[in-house]
């Protein structure tokens, strides 16, 4: 994982899947394909989404063996990840409405930007660059991990912990000056535990009730996620309005 080479005071970091790409689709229908091939049944989407939590190895096992800790879920993910990446697109993986306007707020409010995602890190970079400038602004920093680029996913805190550190540097108080965005009770763990600020989005796979006990605060459209980083902005250091 490449350092970043200019360090900033404050950052903002996403999630990929239902936080910043509407890629629910692509994801289902390589999941079904997956387990077919290797002999399972298919899902159903409320399947898919309810096990959206785990990472890939963890879904993919409960999907095929009701059982997150199931070894075949490894050989599953792997035939996932190399089916799903290679359909990355600006169709299959599009930013939600307001993403890329908020990404493009918070870069010219002089914020570093990353990315962390519980999905394989060789997609969370192709979803970005699949996404114009907003991706290529979120990928300007060499801070786009998965879950096989850091020591421990979500919902443990490592990952966000290294993201920091590359964006903002080492400094004590780094977590309490960046804020995760995320659509996932798991992310909103992960933001807790590794000190930092914390914005659920209502769009992904999890609704208000379930992400209300997780997040700092939890929004319902892009234009409210705009505001909610406008204002953890201005808490953290002056911005131009």
């Amino acid at each position: 994982m490449k350092m970043s080479s200019s360090l900033k005071s404050v950052g903002v970091l996403f999630d990929v899947d239902g936080t910043l790409a509407d890629s629910t689709n692509l994801a289902y229908t390589a999941t079904n394909e997956v387990l077919l091939r290797h002999g399972h049944k298919q899902i159903s989407i409320e399947a898919y989404l309810k096990a959206t939590i785990h990472t890939t190895p963890r879904r993919m096992a409960v999907h095929a063996h009701e059982d997150p800790e199931h070894p075949a879920g490894l050989v599953l993910a792997k035939d996932f990840d190399e089916t799903y990446v290679q359909r990355v697109s600006k169709e299959t993986t599009p930013f939600f409405p307001g993403v890329a306007e908020v990404v493009k707020y918070a870069h010219e409010n002089d914020a570093a930007l990353g990315v962390l995602s519980n999905a394989c890190g060789d997609y969370a970079r192709a979803v970005c660059a699949a996404n114009g400038e907003a991706g290529a602004l979120l990928a300007a920093a060499n801070v786009v991990w998965g879950a096989d680029d850091v020591d421990a996913p979500k919902p443990a805190p490592n990952g966000l912990r290294a993201c920091v550190r590359a964006l903002l540097g080492d400094e004590g108080d780094a977590c309490s000056r960046c804020v995760y965005v995320g659509d996932a009770p798991t992310d909103g763990m992960a933001a807790s535990a590794a000190g930092c600020r914390s914005v659920g989005v209502t769009w992904g796979a999890h609704g208000k009730e379930a992400l209300a006990d997780h997040f700092d605060v939890v929004v319902e459209s892009g234009d409210a996620l705009h505001e909610a980083i406008r204002h953890v902005l201005m808490q953290m250091q002056p911005i131009q309005t």
